[in-house]
């Protein structure tokens, strides 16, 4: 279920993120998002959870992250790389190791930035992103 995909910059709805009409749902998934901007972390659950995928928070602090990664299986990660308190990069690193795919949420980084602490095996959905490109982003990544 778990899939290693290179970096790929999604911010026009013109992407290479795949054909996601193979899987229409999330069932069954837990997705962790981390992001501290209110709005954006409640867009993110509602459109996980529209999808059917079990939201683990959305969390605005690397350490609380870090507790719900030691405590419960995750299938997929949404990251924002700067939180309240730090950048999820260690995250990602840690995530990443344990075969978690990552998609980071971002307006911040660029995908070169990613490159090394991350090898090339995350998703860049640059801020502001459409709902239907990180749809078909994490669709992608749990197939």
């Amino acid at each position: 279920m778990r899939a290693n995909t290179p970096i790929l910059t999604l911010a026009d709805g013109t992407n290479d993120a795949g054909d996601a009409s193979a899987r229409q749902d999330l069932e069954g998934c837990s997705i962790l998002i981390a992001e501290d901007e209110a709005l954006v972390a409640m867009a993110l659950a509602e459109l996980v959870e529209d999808m059917g995928g079990t939201v683990l928070g959305p969390f605005a602090h690397v350490s609380q992250c870090r507790s719900e990664i030691d405590a419960h299986r995750i299938d997929a990660a949404i990251l924002d790389v700067r939180l309240c308190d730090g950048t999820t990069y260690e995250l990602a690193q840690r995530l990443m190791r344990e075969g978690v795919p990552v998609l980071f949420h971002s307006a911040n980084e660029t995908a070169r930035e990613f490159e090394p602490c991350c090898e090339g095996t995350v998703i860049n959905c640059e801020k502001p992103c459409e709902a239907e490109v990180i749809t078909r982003s994490l669709l992608k990544v749990v197939e």
